[in-house]
C-alpha cells in the first residue's frame, strides 16, 4: 500500500512540474513578446511631437488593444499626459 501511495505521489509531482514547465515556457515567450512590442512603440513615439504621441496614444487603440496594461500605462505615464 506505500509504494502504491509513494507511486501515486511521484507521479503527481512529475505531472505538476511538466504543467509548471510548460506555462513558464509560455509566459517567458508572452513576457517577451510584449516587452518587444512596448520597444517598438515607445521608439514610435518617441520620435513624434510632443502633441501628436498624446494623441496619437489617446485616440489610437492600437496601442491598448496590442499591450498588456500593464506596458500600455507605462507607455501613457510617459506620453499621453
Amino acid at each position: 500500500d506505500k509504494v502504491v501511495q509513494d507511486s501515486k505521489l511521484y507521479s503527481d509531482a512529475l505531472s505538476q512540474r511538466e504543467k509548471e514547465d510548460k506555462y513558464s515556457e509560455s509566459y517567458g515567450k508572452d513576457a517577451a513578446t510584449q516587452r518587444a512590442a512596448y520597444d517598438r512603440m515607445r521608439t514610435a513615439l518617441a520620435g513624434m511631437s510632443a502633441d501628436a504621441a498624446k494623441n496619437a496614444l489617446r485616440t489610437d487603440p492600437f496601442f491598448e488593444e496590442n499591450l498588456s496594461t500593464y506596458y500600455y500605462y507605462k507607455l501613457y505615464d510617459e506620453f499621453g499626459r
